[in-house]
């Protein structure tokens, strides 16, 4: 009996080590993870970007991610005793690459599971189109045509922290991202009749345009809405992201 009772432990003991051993063994073979970013949305439920992450040596990782991004349009359909608001098209892309170092003496479990720090780079496209019919005492006066193209390249490092629940979904969470920013893009105003520059209609056209995009100032006067007007420069960014996804 005792001899039975010996081998019975002893296959215990052998059976639970090569279950840990085949566990220890999956954990390491499962190196992709797909993501969504679920971020975006909060600013339009439009938006949606998918990424991956690949794991390429011990504890190192790179995360690819591409989508569409939109912000509110510029001025919806609208009318008023100074305009008629004809919202046009808007489309905007985004994409960012990392490179991933797991913090393997202090994370418990191996890559991608836990904290991360690392370089990125990002980019940001967005360009929209709009039609106001600008009216004086609720005459027709003219119709202008706006039209802008931006983008934003980021260089940053980031720290974060990815969990991996049931060996199969993962959520992440990047925390720190700051970032070295080059702005870029293009405004031009397309007037069909001469502007009065002192009409309320016209100011009010400028008000609308400042109050949504306070970096257009420079753009919007008279002297500049036939031609198009060129703007860069650098600045901080920031990055925060939250993401969920699966583990295979």
């Amino acid at each position: 009996m005792r001899s039975i009772a010996l081998v019975l432990l002893l296959s215990i003991t052998l059976f639970t080590n090569a279950q840990d051993s085949i566990s220890n063994y999956q954990n390491h073979t499962k190196k992709n993870i797909i993501r969504w970013n679920i971020t975006p949305m909060l600013f339009n439920t439009n938006n949606f970007t998918l990424g991956y992450e690949r794991i390429i040596r011990k504890n190192q990782s790179m995360s690819l991610n591409l989508g569409v991004l939109l912000f509110p349009q510029f001025l919806g359909n609208e009318s008023t005793k100074y305009s008629f608001v004809k919202a046009g098209s808007r489309f905007g892309f985004t994409s960012s690459l990392d490179y991933r170092f797991y913090l393997g003496k202090r994370n418990t479990r191996p890559a991608p599971d836990g904290l991360y720090i690392g370089p990125y780079f990002s980019y940001y496209g967005y360009r929209f189109n709009s039609t106001i019919r600008l009216l004086d005492n609720e005459v027709y006066t003219s119709d202008v045509n706006i039209d802008v193209a931006f983008s934003m390249s980021s260089l940053g490092v980031e720290l974060g922290y990815q969990f991996i629940f049931w060996d199969r979904f993962c959520l992440d969470l990047i925390l720190i991202g700051p970032s070295l920013s080059y702005y870029n893009g293009k405004a031009r105003l397309d007037v069909d009749l001469e502007i009065d520059k002192e009409s309320d209609a016209y100011k009010y056209l400028q008000e609308q345009i400042l109050a949504k995009y306070p970096w257009l100032e420079t753009f919007i006067d008279l002297d500049a809405i036939n031609t198009g007007g060129k703007f860069n420069s650098l600045g901080v960014g920031f990055r925060y992201v939250i993401q969920i996804g699966f583990h295979f």
